[in-house]
């Protein structure tokens, strides 16, 4: 995909980055490739529900995304209730809290984390940041992968 702009080539110099220093330890992203978008994605381990990573100027979020397919909200929304009313459990795991979306206005809902710093941060920094986004992307996976493949849908 052609970089269009000065903020789609620190993207994709970012995400380049981000995907080897992933390799030594998680294979969640083994299969992707770079890319100039503000997110990436990553699959948890069924369909409809997407583990992203994204950076604004000054935020870097770890999510899940729930999104079962085209008019599908109320679907969406009870699979997050039934997320929602394992919280505890899901947190525990995680190690810490989690922020609980159901967006309303929005097709779908997402659990996450924000934490400070994005991609306007001078790139001797992104390292720390990108450890940081690894590994609460990881504790994320962990934490939802097996409740996720509970639900009966």
């Amino acid at each position: 995909k052609k970089v269009r702009t000065a903020r789609q080539e620190i993207f994709r110099r970012f995400w380049t980055q981000f995907i080897e220093r992933s390799r030594s330890k998680t294979s969640l992203l083994a299969s992707r490739s770079t890319t100039s978008d503000h997110w990436l994605s990553a699959g948890i381990g069924r369909s409809g529900f997407g583990l992203n990573v994204s950076l604004t100027e000054d935020r870097a979020r770890i999510e899940c995304y729930i999104r079962l397919g085209k008019d599908s909200d109320e679907r969406n929304k009870a699979v997050f209730k039934m997320l929602q009313d394992r919280k505890g459990e899901i947190e525990s795991a995680f190690g810490g809290s989690l922020d609980w979306q159901d967006l309303p206005k929005r097709i779908g809902c997402r659990i996450c984390k924000d934490m400070d710093g994005g991609w306007k941060l001078p790139e001797p920094d992104w390292p720390d940041l990108q450890d940081r986004m690894l590994d609460q992307m990881m504790r994320l996976e962990a934490a939802l992968k097996g409740p996720i493949q509970a639900l009966k849908l």
